[in-house]
């Protein structure tokens, strides 16, 4: 035993013992340590199969192990020294018995040298017959040592070679015609045919090195350059070769060797070296030990960001044991953090201070990454330490930002939100539950659904469409007013507008923006929108009205004078039609000016039973004729108390609904009956239809604002709405009643007043018909209401001067004219208006009565201010005994007013 020994360690070939199961290392020789370059510790940590070159190892595996009585076959392979370099070797192994345990003895010869020479010999010997008992006696010996070289050159890609000078021709081995792509020839090949493969920028450098080697008597000729294959592959090729003497002549013999996959390793490790020294994270790699978790194992590389971070240099630190430089430069590493590392074999993560060259700490980060070798044998550890300072100072300010982005959320009515467009997520505020209607909806990371579902289906197109739109351009900003649903129901206007942050290349990150309810102001825009168009609809109806009244006046008048004239039966009762169709005629114009509201809104005592009445009348004239109108009131007084004109509009604006709800036809009924509910009298008006009615959905949002099923510019949705503001007003309330394909029935329950009615002007002066003697001027600028208002005035007894306009009735007083009473039109041509002739007038003639009348409604004539509200007022067109009554009353104040003057005072 201890002659092996001795042997072992001073064999000048390297020898190892190896476990046979794992191949691990178990002890090496010094030969060994000097050939491959590893130190002992490096050898026992590795397997004798990550010496191998990388294309070997099959080989290895099936014909490397010694039998289990004996010794294994020599095989010859390639093993790569730890400097990289190639060795083609012989490896022998026997079976042994180490410290109670199976191994295996292992030797290894390093054949490299004797290759080319071999070669050579084999060459010589077979292309130089041997005498036959020679050839004999050698023929498997030379068969046995060409399959070797044969191996061996395959093994490390060597090819060798000679050319002949007398020739001009080159042999070699096979691996030589597959490095050039030049088929084998037994009988050579021409120089020309390898010297095409070569890479036309490497000809001329290859065959200076050759005129080189000759001039100066090198005792070598080394070369290297590129092979160009048919298919483009390129082959790196460096070799050698000499002069050789031969009977038959000169000769230059030698060896190439396949040195691509070199070169590619080569350059991949520079290739990483040199990433690896432009990192601005610090790199530190230390050998794996050979205990557990072994803290002394010393530092192999460290990169340049190591040294300019901490202002160590390569010799404070390369092969300094892990542990101390880790207490130099990042002292406050958590305990146990390296151990648990170290000895479990994992990749960890930890937040660190890294010491600087100026003594300070930075935060930083440490991955510490195990590096495994050949058979996943843990060779190396690589610590990553990355400066965290710009994170943790960019996370600070992102906090601060989101900190003041919460206050501002909180500080505002509005909803605001965050379009993250990387994630895809909103963030919204705690208005945004307010808005939606949902007081659980999500705020943080919801989809985008949660704002697109509930866009109103007519806006969602546009809207989404013109947001993405303004994502996708370069567009800074992005606005949209459209409608919102929450989901408690409704409908909510709202402005949003959005502004968009990108990256350096101008692509979106985020769009910030909020979202602010506009629903009151839109409201209040539609319902000027709907004034205005009233308000235009009540001029037009003003200059009608106007017109039409001078026509009925003048019809009027004239079939009273008939009816008083004639007695004939017949021709008194056509008399009596026409006179019905006039005040048919006069009724009209009045309610064309409360629709329009040309008349003040105020709440008055009315008698809804012949409100309904007269409102069915109108409709009837207006609707199509498969509408059938009818009428139910009540048996009782049905009095209340409210605007008539608002009362219009809301009776008109039920009945059209009904009417387009009865598109092909059918039944709107109107009526009144008296009910108590709770101790309180009502009177409930219905407007009930016989048409499509309305689902369950749209029963419920049809007292929203601007809610509608009618299409686009059929409705705006606002009747519904109004009808039911009108009854709060009014002190009542509106219920509604719909049945899908019955029709639908809407309620207005009205408080029942006892206040009395009052008379209409024509009643109130009916029977009136009681004529003067006093002297009027009459002022009228319609030639037919002047001479029929002349002679009505005359019949009457009164003496009458009538004048066209202002201008020629002030004339008339400037030049001494007399009148008791002033009967004016309020519109006229001229010059002067009637303020001015009112003024002139009185100032002529003081306690003069003026009695104003026109076709035009009273209000309109006197919003201008100029006119006081309190004057006496006559409308057109006026009845014979309307007229008589008010002139009577106006004349015998004065009467009054002047016999009151002149009584001595008691």
């Amino acid at each position: 035993m201890q002659e092996r020994e001795i042997f072992y360690q001073l064999s000048p070939d390297p020898m190892w013992a190896q476990d046979r199961e794992t191949l691990r290392f178990l002890d090496v020789n010094d030969a060994a340590i000097d050939v491959y370059g590893y130190s002992r510790e490096e050898f026992l940590s590795r397997t004798s199969l990550s010496l191998r070159a990388d294309d070997d190892t099959p080989r290895l595996l099936g014909t490397l192990h010694a039998s289990g009585e004996g010794r294994s076959e020599p095989v010859i392979c390639r093993h790569r020294k730890k400097s990289g370099d190639i060795l083609a070797v012989q490896i022998r192994a026997r079976v042994i018995s180490w410290k109670g345990r199976p191994a295996e003895l292992v030797s290894v010869r390093d054949i490299g040298q004797i290759i080319s020479g071999e070669a050579a010999r084999l060459d010589l010997h077979l292309r130089q017959p041997a005498p036959d008992e020679a050839r004999d006696l050698t023929a498997t010996q030379f068969a046995e040592q060409a399959n070797n070289l044969r191996t061996a050159q395959r093994l490390i890609r060597i090819g060798t070679w000679k050319y002949e000078f007398w020739s001009g021709r080159i042999f070699g081995s096979p691996e030589l015609h597959e490095m050039y792509a030049v088929p084998a020839n037994p009988s050579g090949e021409p120089f020309a045919t390898f010297r095409a493969r070569i890479h036309p920028d490497d000809r001329e450098s290859t065959s200076e090195a050759y005129r080189a080697f000759v001039a100066t008597g090198a005792p070598a000729f080394e070369f290297g350059h590129r092979i160009v294959h048919p298919d483009g592959r390129i082959v790196h090729i460096r070799g050698v070769g000499e002069f050789a003497e031969t009977p038959e002549g000169r000769l230059l013999t030698g060896v190439v060797q396949d040195v691509t996959r070199q070169l590619e390793q080569d350059s991949r490790l520079r290739l990483l070296d040199l990433s690896v020294s432009r990192l601005n994270d610090v790199v530190l790699i230390f050998k794996a030990g050979g205990a557990s978790a072994d803290l002394q194992a010393p530092i192999v590389y460290v990169n340049p960001a190591f040294q300019r971070i901490t202002g160590l240099g390569l010799n404070d630190v390369l092969g300094q044991p892990v542990c101390r430089v880790f207490q130099e430069t990042v002292p406050d590493v958590p305990a146990g953090f390296l151990e648990a590392a170290l000895s479990h074999a994992v990749s960890l993560r930890s937040d660190i201070q890294l010491r600087t060259r100026d003594g300070r700490r930075v935060p930083a980060e440490i991955d510490l990454v195990p590096v495994q070798g050949a058979e996943n044998v843990l060779t190396h550890w690589v610590a990553m330490i990355r400066d965290m300072s710009e994170k943790h100072a960019a996370e600070a300010r992102a906090r601060s930002n989101e900190a003041r982005y919460e206050m501002l959320s909180r500080s505002t009515q509005d909803v605001v939100w965050d379009w993250d467009f990387e994630t895809g997520l909103i963030n919204w505020n705690q208005n945004f539950r307010k808005m939606a209607g949902n007081s659980d909806a999500p705020l943080e990371g919801a989809p985008p659904s949660s704002w697109i579902d509930r866009l109103h289906p007519d806006d969602r197109e546009r809207v989404v469409e013109g947001f993405f739109a303004a994502a996708a351009c370069d567009a800074d900003n992005w606005s949209a007013e459209y409608r919102f649903m929450p989901d408690d129901g409704g409908v909510r206007f709202v402005f949003d507008r959005g502004f968009v942050s990108r990256n350096a290349q101008g692509d979106a990150l985020r769009m910030v923006g909020s979202m602010v309810d506009i629903t009151t102001q839109k409201v209040a825009e539609m319902r000027l929108v709907q004034a205005e168009k009233l308000e235009a609809l009540g001029q037009i109806t003003g200059g009608v009205a106007h017109d039409f009244n001078n026509l009925l006046a003048i019809i009027i008048g004239n079939t009273e004078s008939l009816l008083d004239r004639i007695e004939d039966h017949r021709s008194r009762r056509m008399l009596e039609l026409v006179s019905v169709a006039a005040e048919r005629g006069r009724d009209l114009t009045g309610r064309l000016l409360a629709f329009a509201r040309r008349i003040p809104m105020t709440p008055v005592p009315l008698d809804l039973n012949a409100f309904v009445e007269r409102s069915a009348e109108l409709f009837r004239r207006t609707f199509r004729s498969n509408i059938r109108i009818e009428i139910e009131t009540s048996a009782s007084p049905a009095n209340i108390e409210a605007d008539s004109s608002q009362l219009e509009l809301v009776l008109l604006n039920l009945a059209v609904n009904a009417r387009d709800a009865m598109r092909e036809g059918g039944t709107l009924t109107l009526s009144t009956h008296l009910s108590e509910e709770e101790g309180r009298r009502e009177v409930v008006l219905t407007v009930a239809d016989s048409g499509d009615g309305m689902d369950a959905e749209s029963l419920r949002r049809c007292l929203e604002p601007f809610y509608t099923t009618k299409p686009v510019g059929k409705g705006v949705g606002l009747g519904l709405s109004m009808a039911f503001g009108f009854m709060a007003q009014s002190g009542g309330r509106l219920a509604i009643e719909s049945v899908p394909g019955r029709g639908t029935c809407v309620s207005l329950h009205f408080p029942l007043t006892d206040l009395e009615v009052p008379k209409t002007p024509a009643e109130a002066d009916a029977g009136m018909l009681v004529g003067g003697d006093e002297h009027i001027l009459l002022v009228e600028d319609d030639p037919g209401v002047r001479s029929h208002t002349t002679q009505l005035l005359a019949d009457l007894g009164y003496e009458v001067t009538a004048k066209v306009n202002a201008d020629e009735a002030i004339d008339y007083l400037r030049a001494g004219g007399t009148a008791d009473l002033l009967l004016t039109d309020l519109v006229m041509p001229g010059t002067a208006g009637v303020v001015h002739l009112v003024a002139e007038a009185r100032a002529r003639l003081p306690g003069m009565e003026v009695l104003y009348s026109s076709g035009y409604p009273k209000e309109l004539v006197a919003e201008d201010g100029r006119l006081p509200p309190d004057i006496e007022f006559l409308p057109k067109p006026y009845r014979r005994a309307e007229l008589a009554g008010r002139l009577r009353v106006l004349l015998d104040r004065q009467g009054a007013r002047e016999a009151a003057a002149q009584e001595p005072d008691v």
